[in-house]
């Protein structure tokens, strides 16, 4: 079943949450800016200190975890001023998800953007992005501010089909857990603790060849 946003929320509601989307990736990108300018200071001031060391501090002062200031500096490294503004419409979330899709980021960007000139200036949702980029999921059009509610999953899909949604559906789960790895990595652990993760990342790589050559 479809029902609107303005069945669901009231409209001086619905102004006061896209308000606050906007501050949100506003205060994102702020952040992420604010983090790597003190990144680049205290390097050029000769202090041996740690990116761990900065996001902890970070994070105390704007009540954030380090882990979530280390992933808005590397959004604010990955997209300059001049991307920001191209997708100035999408939420900071559009952006997060985009940058773990790696080369296809701006594909996936593009086709938000590309749904919003038809759907009434509203964006693709973040989940939509996702489900078609990252899990192979192609997301029928629906019509503007069309939500929808209690609708199972499609199980006419071939097996076909199918196989590259899960091929993408791990693809993604992949690149998460390496992104993880890489935080811990970035962090100087124990010898040891490196040494079970840099074998951890080589299985990760030979799952991705695998997949790859299946695929192919």
């Amino acid at each position: 079943m479809q029902t609107s946003y303005n069945d669901i929320i009231p409209e001086e509601v619905q102004q006061q949450l896209i308000q606050l989307r906007d501050v949100i990736t506003q205060v994102g990108w702020t952040v992420g800016d604010l983090t790597n300018y003190v990144i680049r200071h205290n390097a050029e001031s000769g202090k041996w200190i740690t990116k761990e060391v900065i996001y902890s501090a970070v994070g105390n002062l704007v009540g954030k975890a380090s882990r979530t200031v280390r992933e808005y500096a590397m959004m604010s490294a990955f997209y300059p001023v001049e991307h920001r503004e191209t997708y100035e419409i999408l939420a900071f979330d559009h952006f997060r998800e985009a940058m773990r899709l790696n080369d296809h980021w701006r594909e996936a960007l593009d086709w938000c953007m590309e749904y919003a000139e038809s759907h009434g200036g509203r964006p693709a949702t973040v989940d939509a992005m996702v489900a078609r980029f990252a899990f192979g999921r192609e997301v029928g059009e629906e019509k503007p501010d069309a939500v929808e509610v209690g609708r199972e999953d499609d199980n006419n899909n071939n097996e076909e089909t199918a196989i590259v949604g899960d091929s993408r559906m791990v693809v993604y789960a992949l690149r998460q857990a390496r992104s993880s790895i890489d935080m811990i990595l970035e962090s100087n652990p124990p010898a040891e603790v490196r040494e079970i993760l840099l074998m951890v990342v080589s299985l990760l790589a030979d799952i991705g060849t695998r997949l790859q050559i299946e695929k192919e």
